[in-house]
């Protein structure tokens, strides 16, 4: 714990003195579907895009709070963290303190200021990314196994080890946190110990507002937390971690794709096409009179990976990012005798629709981790 307090009302209102106060009046003229609203506020983040990303989060407040102040503590650690742990920890604590943002200028703003300071930071995934590694490297499986049978202590001294590969520290990092989630590659369930896990965070180590982060969300995150501490201390020596170059997925490949990729976008293709097809009747006159019937799922699943690629330029789970999209324009054509004028409208189509999809994705790869 830390001996001094960081004064987060202070650093809140700084926040706030710089908000934009042309965006309180903006919201969404309906109200979308509140997944739609949280995939949306945070793609604006990760592009920088201040204006659409407040507005997505205002209108999020007023469809479902609860889930507002989820995912703005979702969006640092996947997105922007290191860079910015100082404002992860103002977020962390507001959200923690419903009294005082009563009555220090109510939801509509803090959450406004804290989402447009977001937008100010790089993109930046290290500990998305190492979390990623932590699960699906092919390197950890056997580490995975022993490690679960080791005491705290014995996993602290792997934690704490620089010179143990950064992979292995965030697989002791996690089972010291705890593991409660069965849908895991490689981890394996475990109780956790979070106050002997915090203890290890002290101020000669790591600066109080990531140890500050670390104690707020312990309890929140299973994955991202647990690895904050690591992923700061890798960034600040200069490291890179990204789960393209140091997890090769070990299956059989389709030309260039991975086969679970590749199965990945019929999958995608079928859960979307029902929520897809049945807001959009140009998307279904398209694939009905373009594309035959049992290659609707991987027409709608290609083109929605490709147009992730294209316009988000993030999660980089798969082998050979520009490769893939290339391919997945060449197969598009070539698959679907479709002519490229006819691919790009539909592609312009599914990419009016591109967050419903994005959600559909989202289910898939739960479903699949099952």
């Amino acid at each position: 714990m830390l001996n001094h307090p960081i004064d987060f009302p202070a650093r809140i209102h700084s926040h706030i003195q710089a908000f934009n106060n042309d965006y309180l009046y903006q919201r969404l003229p309906a109200e979308p579907d509140k997944w739609v609203l949280a995939s949306a506020m945070q793609k604006a983040v990760r592009r920088g895009r201040e204006k659409d990303a407040v507005i997505a989060a205002l209108t999020l407040l007023q469809v479902d709070p609860k889930k507002l102040w989820h995912r703005l503590q979702v969006i640092g650690p996947e997105d922007v963290t290191p860079e910015a742990i100082d404002l992860m920890a103002d977020i962390f604590w507001a959200a923690s303190n419903r009294s005082w943002r009563k009555k220090n200028g109510g939801d509509v703003v803090i959450v406004g200021s804290l989402i447009q300071a977001l937008c100010k930071y790089p993109h930046n995934r290290v500990a998305n990314d190492l979390a990623v590694n932590a699960n699906r490297h092919p390197a950890i499986r056997e580490a995975a196994t022993a490690f679960v049978r080791l005491t705290d202590q014995e996993l602290a001294g792997i934690y704490l080890d620089a010179q143990h590969p950064i992979v292995e520290r965030a697989v002791a990092a996690r089972y010291l946190a705890g593991v409660q989630s069965y849908k895991l590659r490689f981890l394996h369930p475990r109780n956790g110990n979070k106050d002997f896990f915090l203890s290890l965070h002290t101020p000669d180590r790591f600066p109080p507002h990531l140890i500050q982060v670390i104690e707020i969300g312990i309890g929140r995150q299973e994955d991202h937390i647990a690895l904050m501490a690591l992923s700061y201390e890798h960034r600040q020596n200069g490291g890179t971690i990204t789960y393209q170059n140091e997890c090769e997925i070990e299956t059989p490949k389709f030309g260039s794709w991975h086969s679970d990729t590749y199965d990945l976008h019929t999958g995608l293709g079928m859960i979307a096409l029902k929520s897809v097809v049945s807001r959009d009747n140009l998307i279904s006159r398209f694939l009905n009179t373009h594309v035959p019937d049992v290659n609707h799922a991987k027409a709608l699943g290609v083109t929605a990976f490709a147009l992730e690629g294209q316009n988000l330029k993030q999660r980089e789970m798969y082998t050979g990012m520009d490769d893939l999209l290339k391919e997945a324009k060449q197969a598009y054509v070539a698959r679907y005798k479709l002519v490229g004028a006819m691919k790009n409208d539909f592609f312009e189509i599914v990419r009016e629709n591109f967050d419903i999809i994005h959600h559909a994705r989202e289910r898939v790869l739960n479903l699949r981790s099952q």
